[in-house]
């Protein structure tokens, strides 16, 4: 009796998280074809209708106090500013030339002011990456809720939860989730290739989801060695 009680509570965790997954994906749908008709917008948006400049400029805060008590001379920063107005002090970050335009003094210690050229875009090439980015990112989205709604309603009509299609299912679920390991990189990517005009393709790797991968992957395993173990007591009666 306990055991069929027990069968109950999972099939109806398996129903409630059914119908939740199944809202959750006519939601994401909705969303994915939203995405779809702004892309078709963008599209067809003159591409030099609104176009807009961006200036960048950046501020280095040499703390000498933590650097042992350094401090520099007159003389010392009088050189150095000299040296860095001249205008052959420069440095790259990103691909993108900054040009040192000052240096002075502060509480703490030194303060290099720098410029880079401005950056002039239009704003289709701007927003595309951002409409591209979201379509990727709500096609991931759309295939884990796949997989998760397969996940319940197996175990919405099991008669044991170490069966073999709800073992099977949860494997699945764990492959599915893979894409969410390296989709932030490839999402950052696509909008860098948008500011900065140009291509990369940058797969930095998540450890927190890989972790969940991996939990997902061990429950399946475990979920596997737990259908041996009740397969071999039933044979046992």
């Amino acid at each position: 009796m306990e055991k069929q009680a027990a069968i109950r509570k999972i099939n109806q965790i398996g129903k409630a998280g059914y119908i939740i997954s199944v809202i959750v994906q006519v939601l994401v749908i909705i969303a994915l074809v939203g995405a779809l008709i702004g892309g078709a917008v963008m599209a067809a948006f003159p591409k030099e209708a609104i176009t807009m400049t961006m200036s960048g400029s950046m501020d280095v805060d040499l703390n000498l106090n933590r650097l042992g008590g350094a401090h520099l001379t007159d003389t010392q920063l009088q050189n150095l500013q000299s040296e860095l107005q001249s205008g052959s002090a420069s440095f790259s970050i990103d691909d993108r030339d900054y040009l040192v335009t000052g240096v002075e003094t502060t509480q703490d210690g030194v303060r290099v002011s720098a410029e880079t050229s401005n950056i002039t875009a239009d704003l289709k090439t701007i927003l595309w990456p951002t409409v591209v980015s979201g379509v990727v990112y709500i096609v991931v989205v759309l295939i884990t809720i796949h997989f998760i709604k397969r996940l319940c309603k197996e175990i919405k009509n099991c008669e044991s939860p170490f069966s073999e299609g709800v073992i099977r299912k949860i494997k699945q679920l764990a492959y599915a989730l893979i894409p969410w390991v390296f989709i932030s990189g490839i999402t950052e990517s696509i909008m860098s290739s948008g500011m900065t005009g140009r291509t990369s393709v940058d797969l930095n790797i998540d450890l927190g989801r890989v972790m969940v991968v991996l939990v997902v992957l061990a429950l399946a395993y475990i979920f596997q060695y737990g259908a041996v173990l009740q397969q071999e007591s039933d044979e046992t009666l």
